[in-house]
């Protein structure tokens, strides 16, 4: 069982990483073409993406004690469920 949630965790942080890497790299302007965001936007787009990229290096730095680092992975995954309810409310509201 230990064994699977270690896989799942990595396979799963891909999905983190490469989000993270992206929109560090390209920014806003790869959803808004032509410019036309203010680049507070962009700057704040490229500064959660980079919040990505640090999820997923906290998910491999867990994965190989994980049965030691509870407290932990119970953060980050209560920031996660955090996140999916703004994401929600979000939806609802815009």
């Amino acid at each position: 069982m230990k064994r699977a949630l270690q896989i799942l965790l990595g396979v799963l942080s891909l999905v983190p990483l490469g989000f993270g890497i992206t929109n560090t790299v390209y920014g806003v302007g790869s959803f808004l073409p032509d410019g036309q965001f203010p680049a507070a936007l962009d700057s704040q787009f490229r500064f959660e993406s980079a919040y990505y990229f640090s999820l997923a290096i906290l998910i491999w730095w867990v994965i190989p004690n994980i049965e030691r680092q509870t407290t932990l992975f119970r953060i980050i995954i209560g920031g996660l469920f955090l996140g999916g309810l703004a994401r929600v409310y979000s939806y609802m509201t815009v």
